[in-house]
Parts: C-alpha cells; structure tokens; sequence
C-alpha cells in the first residue's frame, strides 16, 4: 500500500494536470467532466504536499529488505501508470 500510495500521490500530484489533459483528448471528452481523478482541488500547495508527504512515506520499512520491496512495488506500479497514459497518448494519434 505504501508503495501505490507514493505512486498516486506523488506522480499523479505532480503529473495530474498533464494526465488529465491526455485523458480527455483520448477519449474525446467535451469538457473536463469525468477527469476529477486527476484534480486535488484540497491541495492548495502540491509542492509542499509532496514534500511532505514523500517524508513520510519513506519513514516506512523496518529494514532494507522491506524497503527494497516497497521501492520494487512503486517502480512495478509506476511502470503500469506509464503503461496506461503510452496507451492513451497513442490513442489521441500524438
């Protein structure tokens, strides 16, 4: 959880807008409706969000083995996120 946490947080704070704006030319959407999953409209500073939050996240793991695991899952998941925005790009014929 830790790691899909860091993965949906932190790349998805940070790359949300960008995300968002592929998501509706990939499916053609009239306006943003539908596209909240990439707003944080609680966020009013993402910068210190992140900064804060990747503390805490990497406060986790009891020990080496664990945080290797936990960083082996982010990249896993990061590497799915990536998988799903190539194939949305690809659809909008960028």
């Amino acid at each position: 959880l830790v790691a899909h946490a860091y993965v949906r947080f932190m790349a998805d704070v940070s790359g949300g807008v960008i995300a968002g704006k592929v998501a509706q030319r990939a499916l053609k959407l009239p306006s943003r409706a539908g596209l909240r999953f990439f707003e944080f409209p609680n966020i009013p500073e993402p910068a210190r969000f992140r900064e804060d939050f990747r503390r805490r996240l990497d406060a986790f793991g009891r020990d080496e083995d664990e945080r290797a695991a936990i960083v082996a899952e982010a990249n896993r998941a990061f590497q799915l996120n990536r998988a799903l925005a190539d194939e949305l790009w690809a659809e909008t014929g960028q």
